[in-house]
C-alpha cells in the first residue's frame, strides 16, 4: 500500500518464470514506478533485455536492467533509475 517502487528481480536464463513475474508486476498495479532486473546476464542463454520487455509486454519506458548480483554489476544503476523515477526526474 504504502511502497514507492518495485526492483523486480526475474533469472534471465529462465524465461519460464516470466509468466510469474508478469503476475508479480500486475500485483502491483500501474501507478508504481518499477525496474526489472535481468540477473544472471552474464551466463550463456540469458535473454537480452529487450526479449525479456517484450515477452513481459512491458511499455517501452519500462527499464530492464542486466544485472550480475554477485558481482554488484547493474545494481546501482537500476536504483538509482528507480529512485529518478520516483521522484519525477525520469
Amino acid at each position: 500500500r504504502e511502497m514507492s517502487g518495485v526492483l523486480l528481480v526475474i533469472d534471465a536464463t529462465r524465461p519460464d518464470e516470466i509468466p510469474r513475474a508478469k503476475q508479480m508486476l500486475d500485483l502491483v498495479g500501474p501507478r508504481i514506478p518499477y525496474v526489472v532486473l535481468a540477473n544472471k546476464s552474464d551466463l550463456a542463454g540469458a535473454l537480452a533485455p529487450d526479449d525479456i520487455a517484450h515477452r513481459m509486454g512491458l511499455a517501452p519506458e519500462v527499464p530492464v536492467i542486466p544485472t550480475v548480483a554477485t558481482e554488484y554489476r547493474g545494481v546501482r544503476d537500476a536504483l538509482l533509475v528507480l529512485a529518478e523515477m520516483i521522484i519525477g526526474v525520469r
